[in-house]
């Protein structure tokens, strides 16, 4: 019980600061509407985003990287840090591969019995498209993406149960 209790306070901290990191870019960026116009989506969506009451998908977070200017790296996961002076840089992402990567591995999880990909489908997804985006050929990126999900099929868990009604009051 206690492990859980500790897996679910990392991803409430890793939650809050990636709500922080993407609170910044915005406020950075200039207006909420222009933004949200960058990247391709509604400002009510960003909002929500930058409220915390529902995180972007990967697509999203690799676009806000790109128009922002800031690397994918520290956006999804608080590489390095700004407020001690290190550089920002950008990245390049391919984000076709960005989008190929998250939805294979968005389906594997579906595949898996979730409902919709938990947030660590995010960290593999980048996980991956860091793995294979250096290979000199898109042939060879897909057989790497292939190895990739072959491995992850044995990893991804199914979601957990709730038990029902019997279970609680037997």
């Amino acid at each position: 019980m206690k492990q859980q209790n500790e897996n679910n306070d990392e991803g409430s901290s890793f939650r809050t600061e990636f709500i922080a990191r993407l609170n910044e870019v915005s406020r950075d960026f200039g207006p909420q509407a222009k933004l949200a116009e960058s990247i391709g989506v509604s400002k009510g969506a960003l909002q929500t985003w930058l409220g915390g009451r529902k995180a972007p998908g990967f697509e999203a977070i690799a676009r806000l990287a790109q128009v922002t200017g800031v690397s994918l790296d520290w956006l999804a996961f608080g590489g390095d840090d700004p407020s001690l002076g290190q550089q920002k840089s950008s990245i390049p992402v391919e984000q076709d591969w960005m989008g190929r990567i998250y939805s294979s591995i968005s389906k594997l999880y579906v595949m898996k019995g979730w409902a919709e990909p938990p947030e660590e489908a995010r960290v593999k997804a980048a996980n991956t498209y860091f793995a294979v985006i250096d290979l000199p050929t898109d042939d060879k990126r897909a057989d790497a993406l292939s190895v990739v999900l072959h491995m992850l099929t044995r990893e991804v868990a199914a979601p957990p149960q709730s038990p029902d009604a019997s279970q609680i009051f037997a």
